[in-house]
């Protein structure tokens, strides 16, 4: 397998962003950093499979995903071996990518860490996004996170709504970090939306167990101080 001297997006656009592109080939070279197919190698040391996370938040939940049997996604979704599409309320078509899979279950999780936004379509969630970034470069302010999940249609209830809805529940589910409110949840099952906290995946593990052997359970996530209950 031939070893090349640059070759990780993340590593490298980061050592040249701080060094320079003549600096961080030559730090490479000094601290012996070379790539074979998928893994980096410093010096006589491998590390397989680097992971990478779209957010702080992400990373910090990875344990607990982890310890549950899930892997990192890093594909789109994908039907007969192609890329999967979705469409919005309008027909526009758009392509989605989970968080998270766990292989034994064949279950997908979406991680979500704040309530999910309100545009219905592609277009309208890309003409939000672009007025908000014209705000931002007026006022001389970056576009952030908040910006991103107020605007983006990755971040949108009606997306995730439509991929859930093409997939169902039991083979994607969107997991939130905290519990969220009733209101909330009410407001996310009038879109057709299903989703859990992170507190109640495990429990959601075992219902799935027992669906893909065909045993006739549903799935309950209670709210006693509302004397509600969602059931799946």
């Amino acid at each position: 397998m031939q070893s090349q001297e640059v070759g990780h997006p993340l590593l490298d656009n980061g050592l040249r962003e701080t060094h320079g592109v003549n600096a961080a080939n030559a730090l490479m070279r000094e601290l012996s950093i070379t790539y074979e197919g998928d893994s980096l190698r410093i010096g006589n040391a491998i590390q397989e499979n680097m992971t990478t996370f779209d957010s702080a938040f992400e990373r910090s939940i990875a344990p607990t995903l982890e310890a549950l049997g899930f892997v990192r996604s890093n594909d789109y979704f994908r039907l007969d071996g192609q890329l999967q599409q979705f469409r919005d309320k309008t027909g526009a078509t758009f392509s989605a990518r989970p968080d998270w899979h766990h292989v034994e279950l064949d279950l997908y999780v979406e991680t979500k860490s704040g309530t999910l936004n309100c545009k219905t379509t592609v277009k309208t969630a890309a003409s939000a996004e672009a007025r908000a970034r014209r705000d931002c470069s007026l006022r001389g302010q970056p576009f952030g996170t908040y910006h991103m999940l107020q605007n983006q249609f990755s971040h949108s209830r009606y997306k995730q709504a439509a991929v859930q809805s093409a997939l169902t529940p039991q083979n994607m589910i969107v997991v939130f970090a905290e519990r969220v409110p009733y209101a909330t949840m009410i407001a996310y099952a009038k879109v057709g939306l299903v989703a859990i906290h992170l507190d109640a995946l495990p429990q959601y593990l075992q219902y799935i167990r027992f669906a893909r052997r065909g045993l006739p359970v549903q799935w309950n996530l209670p709210y006693p101080e509302e004397s509600a209950t969602f059931v799946l």
